[in-house]
């Protein structure tokens, strides 16, 4: 985990992210490594991506037959 004391620009934080592993953001001026998702998380997330990508795919369908 890594968390810093000193305050970070928004430059210096991307410079150390792009060579990261892990991900982090940047809150008030400090790095904090953010958690992973939760397996319940990552299915809920999934129902909403396909949910949206047959509602695409209608959406075409529509408006090519029009």
């Amino acid at each position: 985990m890594l968390a810093t004391t000193k305050l970070i620009s928004a430059e210096e934080y991307l410079s150390i992210e792009r060579a990261a592993k892990e991900k982090h953001e940047l809150h008030e001026g400090h790095i904090v490594t953010m958690t992973g998702a939760s397996i319940s998380h990552n299915r809920i997330s999934k129902k909403y991506y396909w949910h949206f990508v047959e509602l695409f795919k209608r959406q075409i369908l529509r408006s090519v037959s029009q």
